[in-house]
């Protein structure tokens, strides 16, 4: 018995005991292959600009285009880029930029999520920004996708300071990104 034990362990660790292939092989041509597996690519988009106003005997409105103001703003206004450089924001006033584009995404399983490139730093002093992207999350095929970028004036608080309730802004620019999404 211990002779046939070693006998056995003798031609399994020669390799001699089995014939058989563990592995396999296989060679590919040397001609190059093209591999086509999708596309992912944004299209140009269009900026709206909508000013919100929360003070009712506001006239800095006139002369705009009018738009349906949200609870809690007494004035809603379209604006074009020439004319927000001669506005005149005042405390608790929003900007509203919308930038809207399609997305192109064809390839078998593609996923993708748009990003944006957030801001380094506040747009200008007494203004905070939020961006929301719609639809969002991990998104397939094509889609239009749209960036809105809230920027709201607080402005400095002081008692008596009228100068600082008024504010400029730098509409920063929107960046964004589709980024492939593993599975």
């Amino acid at each position: 018995m211990i002779v046939a034990l070693a006998a056995a362990l003798v031609l399994l660790s020669s390799g001699l005991g089995t014939s058989a292939r563990w592995y396999e092989e296989l060679r590919f041509a040397d001609d190059p292959i093209t591999v086509t597996s999708g596309e992912l690519a944004i299209a140009s988009s269009d900026v709206a600009y909508r000013v919100l106003g929360r003070y009712p005997t506001d006239t800095r409105f006139e002369g705009l285009t009018a738009c349906t103001a949200p609870q809690g703003f007494a004035h809603c206004a379209e604006a074009s880029a020439a004319q927000l450089g001669d506005f005149r924001f005042m405390r608790g006033d929003r900007l509203t930029v919308e930038s809207r584009f399609d997305v192109t995404a064809t390839g078998t399983n593609l996923r993708y999520a748009i990003t944006v490139t957030p801001l380094q730093q506040t747009p200008s002093p007494g203004w905070t920004s939020e961006d929301t992207v719609t639809p969002g999350g991990v998104l397939t095929g094509a889609q239009t996708v749209t960036v809105e970028r809230t920027l709201e004036f607080s402005g400095p608080v002081g008692a008596g300071d009228w100068a600082a309730a008024f504010g400029d802004v730098t509409v920063p620019d929107i960046t964004v990104q589709a980024v492939q999404e593993d599975r």
